[in-house]
């Protein structure tokens, strides 16, 4: 076990479960918010959920797995 949690790789494996998780709640729930500046998540392209400090999860109409720029990540801690 110490040599999962050193090499990160049970930390990879949780982020990925909670990942997973996230989506599966969201597509079988929807998404319930209140509006934020007058926006609400039927009118955007998608919703942006930090997992950890390089870790986002992004509900859109199409699943996939990408890398965004610092800046970016940045912005958005």
């Amino acid at each position: 076990m110490y040599e999962l949690f050193d090499s990160g790789a049970l930390l990879r494996f949780r982020i990925e479960h909670l990942f997973n998780q996230a989506r599966h709640i969201a597509r079988n729930n929807g998404l319930e918010s209140g509006p934020a500046d007058g926006v609400t998540p039927g009118n955007v392209h998608q919703v942006v959920l930090p997992l950890g400090p390089h870790l986002i999860a992004s509900l859109r109409p199409r699943d996939a797995f990408d890398t965004i720029a610092v800046p970016v990540i940045e912005t958005l801690n």
